[in-house]
């Protein structure tokens, strides 16, 4: 019998795994693959997880004009500022001295990649709770907290990412991003079961997409939604409190890392009024970058039903599941049908305008379909937040705004997008594979 074919689809902590059309038998090459597996890599990169694996285009490639970081006014880094309190000196030595900012700090860090499980290991009580996960800005003290290895958290939004690619040149990671430091950090993975079960005797053959596009800037929001529906959601009439508001480099923070974080400050606004807000900056915005009513950093719909043991807000659909899991006590039944959403198999026709903090309601099937046959077929108007145009190789999926990434060849200045003339628009990710 033949050995099954596997394609690794590593995309931006969800895994999917379906069968494919074909699979049963024929001549045609997608006949030899039996599943593809999705991996959503939410808040890592490719080189965050998989850049060690042997064989892939990863860390090994990583050139020094790629990962050296830049302060604001352009000169290197000394050293790599970490807010993490497990990263911070102390508890760790202080090896590295920096001058190159306003404030002088030391680390044990210099500026270069480094391996995180180094310091917190997989065992380390770094975690936080569920009901206090919000709790801890720089992260929790090892032997403070709960096993499993947590750092904290890092920024992972539109307009911060643009910033921290720097047009290609993937030098303002450190700067653009509140956790610092922390975004030049990676994993060894080589002991995870899967990488044990994919070179173990007799694997399956897999190919694994180690030079992946991501669909959108920022986080999980705006890539979800390309994952699905290869669209960005829009809001028209939305308030104007739910627009970014953008200095003049492209950024919508005064101060990163956040004052109340770190005593030093790596990015000083030269503005006095911005806005990290959910929707895009009104037009036109600084830089040519995207802007009008487009939704781009997560936006929640109100009225979610909630957990009562943890008073987190879970869709409907999430909360059924919950219940059959857990034997009914997951609160209760949401209703059948609540405002603006239709029962399951219903055709929607018509647009709902949204309250405020709540998206459109998306297009019924019958309308839809059709919709995303004829996407590659128009332009996408000026100022749209999608990316992947064609001649830009800005390489891997990324969800959190700073881990490792390079490109190949030149790019142009990525903090413009624009519309295609008379082309294909963009679509999916462009990926490459490479067979094992």
């Amino acid at each position: 019998m033949a050995r099954r074919l596997l394609v690794s689809l590593i995309t931006l902590a969800a895994l999917v795994a379906f069968p494919v059309p074909g699979s049963a038998g024929g001549s045609a090459p997608l006949s030899k693959i039996q599943h593809i597996v999705v991996i959503y890599e939410e808040n890592h990169s490719f080189d965050d997880l998989y850049g060690g694996w042997e064989g892939v285009n990863g860390l090994g490639n990583a050139d020094a004009a790629h990962t050296t970081q830049v302060g604001q006014g352009g000169a290197p880094y000394t050293c790599l500022l970490q807010g993490d309190v497990n990263l911070t000196s102390p508890p760790l030595t202080a090896t590295c001295t920096d001058s190159t900012t306003a404030t002088t700090f030391t680390s044990h860090f210099a500026n270069a990649p480094f391996q995180i499980d180094t310091y917190i290991p997989a065992s380390a009580t770094t975690c936080p709770d569920a009901a206090h996960a919000f709790s801890f800005p720089n992260g929790v003290a090892n032997g403070s907290g709960q096993p499993g290895g947590c750092t904290r958290d890092l920024v992972h939004r539109f307009y911060q990412e643009q910033y921290q690619l720097n047009g290609g040149n993937q030098n303002r990671y450190v700067t653009g991003s509140d956790a610092a430091g922390l975004s030049m950090g990676y994993y060894d993975t080589h002991a995870l079961p899967v990488y044990a079960y994919l070179h173990g005797a007799g694997h399956p053959r897999y190919a694994i997409l180690d030079d992946l596009f991501q669909a959108a800037f920022g986080g999980s929001f705006l890539n979800h939604q390309w994952l699905i529906a290869a669209g960005t959601p829009t809001y028209p009439g939305a308030a104007e409190t739910l627009h970014s508001i953008l200095d003049a480099n492209g950024m919508p923070v005064l101060r990163s890392p956040p004052s109340s974080q770190s005593s030093v400050a790596l990015y000083t606004s030269p503005a006095t009024t911005v806005r990290d807000a959910a929707l895009t900056s009104a037009c036109p915005a600084p830089l040519r970058l995207a802007c009008g009513d487009y939704a781009v950093n997560t936006m929640q719909q109100p009225g979610l039903p909630v957990l009562p043991e943890q008073g987190v807000p879970v869709p409907p659909s999430a909360l059924r599941l919950l219940r059959a899991l857990r034997g009914g006590r997951a609160g209760p039944e949401p209703p059948p049908r609540r405002a603006g959403v239709p029962p399951a198999g219903e055709v929607v026709e018509e647009r709902v305008q949204p309250r405020a903090g709540q998206l459109r309601e998306a297009a019924g099937p019958r309308e839809r379909a059709p919709r995303l046959r004829e996407r590659a077929e128009r332009e996408l108007p000026p100022g749209h937040p999608a990316q992947g145009h064609r001649g830009e190789q800005v390489r891997e999926g990324h969800d959190g705004g700073g881990h490792l990434r390079r490109v190949r060849g030149a790019v142009g200045p990525r903090l413009a997008p624009r519309a295609t003339s008379g082309g294909q628009a963009p679509g999916s990710p462009r990926s490459c594979s490479r067979r094992f």
